[in-house]
């Protein structure tokens, strides 16, 4: 399925999850953008939001 935004978090769930599935899960990413998210932690791994 094709992206509306440009994350990569959006980009790896459209490799794995069925079409009906993607647009279910794009559907709540984008209601969750508005959110404030701060920026914890970084690393080769793995990033953590408070």
């Amino acid at each position: 399925p094709q992206c509306a935004l440009l994350l990569t978090m959006d980009k790896q769930m459209a490799e794995i999850y069925t079409k009906a599935m993607f647009q279910k899960f794009e559907q709540e990413l984008m209601q969750s953008l508005p959110c404030f998210m701060e920026l914890k932690m970084d690393d080769a791994s793995k990033a953590i939001y408070k």
